[in-house]
């Protein structure tokens, strides 16, 4: 089968008898155009040259047949068919067409929020025709992230029905710097096949924008060490610390009204470090005694910034003075006040100022030095914690866990110790858990704050130096730090009766009604001559222990000379160690004592009152145990020699006894009315 202008035709052989009429045997021949593919062929379109027919052809004529084109050769009536093979030619003209193809489907996209261009697409049919083979673009789709995001566009646009081989899909992606896709268009191209196509889909299936992570930059905290600043102004500098590129602002309110930004919507450089000069003014020549500023900034804080927003500043022209001075219950003398003053909201962190406090102390007792370990010997040096149990909105009282060790007067911050400037004082103390304060205050449950007692002026004590005199004084040397003084007046005040103990001395006939638990000393001063020291003891009901020691308690020397005992012998000894006596004077319970020898009292049995072996050692009687009203139930005693009193002259009566217990002593003065 021939080919030529796009189709093919057949050649058709008859076998008929020679010299035999054709047209009797066979009227007519019949050839086929076939187009070729892609093509169509359509019989109008061809002819015959007449003038090229055979003298054997009556007529040529084209039919439609399907697809293809029939062509019908008539023989002429009176054609004989020769002896040889006789071959008729034909000349046709014309062609066959393109055949057009059509193409038809639908297209879906979904889209999320930040994408621009095309949007989301349910099915948008798309349809189109063209020539076999031929490449013909069908649709473009584009689509783009806003600002701040790129596109996710997973497996992107597929074929999911269809011939793919069909399809051409060209992308035309881009990229910003870090290599995230911003924009792309699809662009479909159909190559045509053969034969028409419907019912195609393709799917972009998600088209989704992501928001483009930026490192954020944050202010990460600043330094700003100064709480007070000179009554004739200055200028400090506050620090900002952070990132580059972070931005803040610092505002100044003061309490006049005014108010000045020092830094607004600054960015912080690259070195991390902005300065900012915040100049303050002078408050003499407006006639101010005080001013306080609060420094607020503000900005790309941290989301977790540590600092509080706010600073306070006061500025001052006062004077404060701070007091040191000692207190106690006896009858210690000899410590003069120390004052010391300096302008206020003096920092001295760095280089505080040191003083020495120097006092020679007396008194009609024996001093000790006798330090209370782990005991707060210097007031207003501490503060007292509470936790505040409930909310309080502009409220004049607090709700707190314990009041116990609080006191009137204390002042305390929400923000910590802000030295000089706390903001609240407490006026009352209502009840367990309720304290009164000033001004009205605003406050969350569950915050632990610090009441402080000296008014912001910050010291430290540095040493204490106790030394005894041979007079029988002690000179005190103690050295004080200060390290900041703010503005109002403090006193401090050494609390001696935890440094100092004082013996009180037990005169001939005198009498000590009515003693209480502990361990009680009271001296005695020994004769250079020698002598007797004897005592007439009651230890009422429960029982106590009466001991008589060669030396001064806390001294190096100190030895047990006689004791109380519930044998009648044993007035010089053995001796009981454990209870009441050094190093730990560690005090016994009530019943510890019930089989304890020296201890004596009433619970315990009958107690010998040993008239015989004082009067078998000593040569003394005791005529009478009852003496002015009081049953004493023992004597006590010790005689010592010349050689006793220069080895120490001093002896101590020590009383030992349980909580709840009371007791009598007399000092028997041989001889008088009750020794003879």
């Amino acid at each position: 089968m021939p080919s030529i202008n796009n189709y093919s035709f057949t050649n058709v052989q008859y076998t008929l008898p020679e010299n035999s009429i054709v047209y009797t045997q066979l009227p007519y021949a019949e050839l086929t155009i076939v187009p070729d593919l892609g093509y169509t062929a359509v019989a109008a379109d061809f002819s015959s040259d007449l003038s090229s027919y055979d003298p054997a052809v009556q007529s040529v004529t084209f039919t439609q047949n399907g697809l293809n084109v029939l062509v019908t050769v008539t023989f002429v009536a009176d054609f004989i068919m020769p002896s040889n093979n006789y071959t008729i030619p034909l000349c046709v003209t014309g062609s066959a067409d393109i055949a057009e193809i059509t193409i038809g489907g639908r297209f879906s996209a979904n889209t999320t929020a930040n994408v621009t261009g095309n949007t989301t697409e349910l099915n948008t049919p798309y349809s189109n025709s063209g020539g076999f083979g031929e490449t013909e673009l069908l649709f473009s789709r584009s689509y783009s992230a806003d600002t701040g995001y790129y596109l996710d566009i997973g497996a992107g646009m597929q074929v999911t029905q269809g011939n793919q081989s069909s399809y051409n899909i060209i992308q035309n992606p881009t990229y910003d710097s870090e290599n995230r896709l911003t924009d792309i268009t699809y662009n479909v191209n159909y190559i045509y096949p053969n034969q028409n196509v419907a019912g195609d889909s393709i799917n972009i299936r998600r088209i989704k924008a992501l928001e483009i992570f930026v490192n954020p930059q944050y202010v990460s905290n600043y330094q700003f060490n100064h709480y007070s600043v000179s009554g004739s102004g200055s200028t400090l500098i506050y620090y900002v610390h952070g990132q580059e590129g972070a931005t803040f602002s610092l505002n100044v309110v003061a309490t006049n009204g005014s108010n000045f930004t020092p830094a607004n919507n600054v960015t912080i450089p690259a070195n991390g470090v902005y300065e900012v000069e915040v100049e303050f003014p002078s408050i003499w020549a407006a006639g101010y005694q005080s001013e306080t500023y609060i420094l607020t900034i503000s900005g790309d804080l941290e989301p977790n910034f540590s600092q509080p927003t706010s600073t306070t500043v006061v500025q001052s022209i006062q004077i404060p003075r701070l007091t040191f001075t000692a207190s106690t219950a006896g009858s210690i003398t000899g410590f003069t006040p120390v004052i010391k003053k300096s302008s206020a909201f003096k920092d001295l962190q760095n280089n505080p100022e040191i003083i020495e406090i120097k006092w020679n102390l007396t008194s009609p007792n024996l001093l000790i030095s006798d330090q209370v370990v782990g005991a707060n010997v210097l007031s207003n040096t501490g503060f007292n914690n509470f936790e505040i149990t409930a909310n309080a909105s502009n409220s004049t009282t607090l709700t707190v866990d314990d009041t116990s060790d609080l006191i009137v007067g204390s002042k305390f911050s929400l923000s910590g110790a802000d030295r000089g400037l706390y903001k609240y004082e407490i006026t009352a103390i209502n009840s367990s858990t309720e304290i009164a304060v000033s001004p009205n205050i605003t406050a969350t449950s569950g915050l632990s704050v610090n009441a402080y007692t000296n008014n912001g002026n910050n010291i430290d004590l540095n040493s204490i130096n106790l030394n005894l005199k041979e007079d029988g004084s002690i000179d005190f040397v103690a050295e004080i730090a200060i390290n900041y003084y703010a503005k109002d007046d403090t006193t401090f005040t050494f609390l001696l009766d935890y440094l100092i103990s004082e013996v009180p001395s037990i005169t001939c006939a005198a009498q000590v009604n009515n003693g209480s638990a502990g361990v009680t000393d009271h001296m005695v001063d020994l004769d250079p001559a020698g002598g007797l020291i004897a005592f007439l003891v009651n230890a009422q009901n429960l029982e106590d222990k009466f001991e008589v020691i060669h030396g001064a308690p806390n001294s190096n020397f100190f030895v047990k000379k006689a004791t109380s005992s519930m044998i009648a012998s044993n007035n010089f000894g053995p001796f009981e160690n454990n209870f009441g006596t050094e190093p730990n004077n560690q005090l016994p319970t009530s019943s510890e004592v019930n089989n304890i020898d020296q201890f004596i009292g009433i619970s315990s049995g009958t107690i010998p009152t040993k008239q015989t072996e004082f009067n078998a050692d000593t040569g003394f009687t005791v005529p009478n145990m009852t003496v002015s009203s009081v049953a004493y139930q023992q004597i006590v005693w010790w005689e010592y020699a010349a050689a006793d009193y220069i080895a120490n002259p001093n002896a101590t009566l020590r009383v030992t006894g349980p909580s709840g217990t009371a007791w009598n002593i007399l000092r028997l003065c041989c001889p008088d009315a009750n020794c003879t």
